[in-house]
């Protein structure tokens, strides 16, 4: 059976952060995402998980300054220190909240990049960040994050995400396989899946075109679930989505205490 996951970055929103876990846990949600956790006390994030029963999944390594534009460091020639420092603060965090998975944000590609020295760059800090994280038992993903989403983002689509594994060369470093980028960047949804599983580490899901909740666009999603639970899929799912109405109200398509589809 699929085990789902909240991203209280998506989900709750209409709640003060500090609410989305206990609103969470009252829906049935045992595990929860966030890729942006340095702003609040570590005693404080323990307290939030423990008073209801949470884990959380996966968070990031820092991006850099949201304000100014940052999606990301991983792939920039000029913040290779800043992002390696910011893996060494992840682990940190990791380690004291129990997080296994710590997502490496690429980065947008800035204007006259010269493409070899980026991708260079994406894979040294690739292989910096699956060593230092396989010391401590944490596992490394990387997300493609389409252009339709965000455009000049570097790591763009799933199959150039597979080739920066391959070629980094490190077995701690996986694909963070989220069904709507997939769709907008290149389709084939279950096909992929099947061919790939092996580099799955993490999976988000929402719909497309629109970023809603499943059942609300293109991507059939019993079809694509139910072909992802015969795969033996292990790990969590995580629900990344922009809720059509309330949060509450668009989680009609799943049963979150029994992982059941409703769809």
């Amino acid at each position: 059976m699929l085990r789902f996951d909240a991203h209280i970055g998506w989900l709750f929103t209409e709640l003060p952060f500090e609410e989305r876990f206990s609103a969470a846990a009252k829906v049935g949600f045992k595990a929860i995402e966030n890729p942006n956790l340095f702003g609040y006390p570590v005693e404080q994030l323990q307290n939030w998980l423990g008073e209801n029963e949470l884990m959380f999944v996966q968070t990031a390594t820092p991006t850099g300054n949201p304000e100014n534009g940052d999606r990301g460091l991983a792939c920039r020639p000029e913040r290779v220190t800043e992002f390696r420092e910011g893996v060494e603060r992840a682990i940190e965090l990791a380690q004291a909240l129990n997080i296994k998975i710590l997502h490496a944000m690429a980065g947008l590609t800035a204007e006259n990049a010269d493409p070899g020295q980026y991708y260079e760059t994406y894979i040294e800090n690739l292989r910096y960040t699956g060593r230092a994280c396989a010391k401590h038992g944490i596992k490394v993903i990387i997300e493609p994050i389409s252009h339709y989403s965000v455009p000049g983002f570097y790591l763009n689509s799933p199959n150039m995400a597979v080739q920066a594994i391959r070629d980094s060369g490190d077995d701690n470093v996986y694909l963070l396989f989220d069904y709507y980028h997939a769709q907008c960047a290149q389709g084939n949804l279950v096909e992929f899946v099947k061919n790939h599983i092996d580099l799955i580490g993490h999976i988000q899901l929402a719909d497309a075109p629109n970023r809603n909740e499943p059942g609300t666009g293109e991507i059939n999603y019993r079809y694509v679930l139910s072909e992802l639970d015969k795969l033996s899929y292990n790990g969590w799912v995580g629900c990344e989505y922009k809720p059509s109405q309330d949060t509450i109200s668009s989680l009609k398509w799943l049963d979150p205490a029994m992982g059941q589809l409703n769809l």
